[in-house]
């Protein structure tokens, strides 16, 4: 079955294809199984990037594959007279050459986004404001709402899973945890995948009642706390106690953030998915006011692309079959850190003691 699907997703090629097609310019990632390579086409000069996944070290053939079949399904630009564009193609990465595969490898190939990802992006401005987050949100229910209706459910959205593209628009990477729910006869996931500190309490139960798309309004919940206080909502020193901390929800909020982010995030965090307010409720909710409108009137004025690429740090986090990479960073790295922050107001407030709703007043981060 999984040899068949591979001949259906994957071209064969020979040993050494890779190379004698295209100039490898630099690895920008690796993982327990893959590395990731910005790459040139030799016949055209072509720059892209591409996932070089090594199948001796293959724990889970079947997301390899999950991830060419997204690719093929949503935004496959490999061959340009076919291609139709579709609302879903505009938000995720853009595959750029039909998927490979050699007597040791896999290779999936994509767009190479200058302008890196939105871990990158936050750690180089030390968090974001409200106001950015309230776009990147907007952003990302835009993309949600796409996919679900679809029957996708993506189970790993995280900053370091969305890339900012040429326009300031965020386009999800990254998509081997992704599932389709018409694979499932009742319609519901039974399989505990994603990133550790952003899975739901469904997701770590799955076996006993499965899950379903409202599982991805947990991540987004955990991305937002995360681009604007650098830190998850859930932590703890191993899986054990991020896991408990997960179940038992003691979530606590910075002081300076507004009470209508802090209710919408109480609303996100709700441990039963029947109850925990829809993408269309976070929509409504008075912290989106005024990021409720046409979402083509509010992607031309993005936040994200007034920063230059140069601007970022090239520190980057993928995961990989749960494990974490980190990227390599250019030599000014620090100064363009410090170009950044100097422009950037952050928060002094710092009391001493939380009050009553447990918040934490110290802005920290812990993004490297």
């Amino acid at each position: 079955m999984e040899e068949d699907l591979v001949a259906q997703y994957f071209e064969p090629v020979e040993e050494g294809y890779l190379e004698e097609n295209f100039e490898i310019l630099e690895e920008i990632g690796k993982g327990a199984f893959s590395k990731i390579y910005k790459i040139q086409e030799k016949k055209n000069d072509k720059i892209m990037a591409v996932k070089s996944i090594d199948k001796s070290k293959v724990k889970k053939l079947e997301r390899v594959i999950t991830e060419a079949r997204f690719y093929s399904r949503f935004n496959d630009k490999s061959n340009p007279e076919e291609f139709k564009e579709t609302e879903i193609s505009k938000f995720v990465a853009t595959q750029l050459h039909k998927p490979l595969h050699c007597p040791n490898y896999y290779y999936i190939f994509m767009q190479f986004y200058e302008r890196g990802d939105l871990y990158q992006y936050c750690e180089a401005k030390q968090g974001l404001l409200e106001e950015e987050a309230k776009f990147v949100t907007r952003n990302l229910i835009e993309i949600l709402m796409l996919l679900h209706q679809e029957g996708i459910v993506v189970r790993d959205i995280k900053p370091e899973n969305c890339v900012i593209d040429d326009q300031g628009i965020i386009r999800l990477i990254d998509f081997n945890h992704v599932a389709f729910l018409e694979d499932s006869p009742d319609g519901k996931l039974y399989e505990t995948t994603g990133t550790m500190g952003y899975m739901s309490p469904e997701v770590l139960k799955a076996k006993k009642s499965g899950y379903a798309t409202e599982a991805d309004i947990w991540c987004l919940g955990c991305l937002i706390y995360v681009i604007l206080s650098g830190k998850l909502p859930f932590q703890g020193s191993e899986k054990i106690s991020i896991n408990a901390a997960i179940l038992l929800n003691p979530i606590k909020y910075y002081k300076y953030w507004s009470k209508e982010l802090k209710d919408v995030l109480s609303k996100i965090f709700i441990n039963s998915p029947k109850h925990r307010i829809t993408l269309k409720g976070i929509l409504e909710h008075p912290w989106m006011e005024d990021f409720d409108q046409d979402w083509e009137d509010l992607a031309e004025n993005s936040p994200l692309k007034n920063t230059s690429p140069n601007d970022l740090s090239q520190k980057l986090t993928l995961i990989d079959d749960s494990t974490s990479i980190t990227l390599k960073k250019p030599t000014d790295e620090h100064h363009a850190k410090s170009k950044i922050l100097s422009a950037i107001k952050i928060p002094t407030e710092t009391p001493s003691k939380p009050d009553s709703e447990g918040q934490i007043y110290k802005r920290e981060y812990s993004f490297g």
